[in-house]
């Protein structure tokens, strides 16, 4: 049975674990996994984190399978975006458990409670990476579309974004 439930103090310590196993490029970076992860815990002692990236809120999930931690996902607003657009962020699936509809699940599952929480609007930044190149093709299913893009510290990042 899969249940999806908000990021805590009792399984972000995973949570970041298998975020740094996927995007490995992303550890040493200042919007790093396990920032980004415990800012949403502790938004004070992370003002910084926050002012620096126009942060207003952060919202982190995982999804958890027969009782083991098998992907994350997440919500995030800017200080600049209008108020009925939010961001998503930290999807990824353990690589083990891919290939069986779950990312497809999770995704969904974002939108719907970026719905419920009044967006009109999801968007989100992947890379040209060819690792990334499923997650393109699930993307284009689930309706998001290119809006932009810019070069990031060795690759290309690609902004999509969906109407819900």
């Amino acid at each position: 049975m899969e249940q999806i439930i908000p990021v805590n103090r009792g399984n972000i310590d995973e949570a970041i674990k298998l975020l740094n196993s996927v995007f490995p490029k992303d550890i040493a970076r200042y919007n790093n996994p396990e920032i980004g992860l415990r800012c949403s815990l502790d938004p004070e002692k992370y003002s910084e984190y926050y002012d620096h990236f126009k942060l207003l809120k952060t919202t982190p999930f995982v999804l958890i399978k027969d009782n083991k931690l098998i992907g994350t996902t997440g919500l995030y607003h800017l200080k600049t975006d209008p108020d009925d657009t939010v961001w998503l962020g930290w999807l990824c699936i353990n690589p083990e458990f891919r290939g069986k509809g779950l990312g497809r699940k999770l995704i969904e599952w974002t939108m719907n409670k970026a719905r419920e929480e009044g967006y009109r609007i999801l968007k989100l930044y992947t890379s040209n990476d060819p690792d990334l190149d499923v997650s393109h093709i699930l993307y284009a299913k689930l309706g998001f579309k290119t809006v932009g893009g810019r070069a990031g510290e060795g690759e290309t990042l690609i902004y999509k974004q969906v109407k819900l």
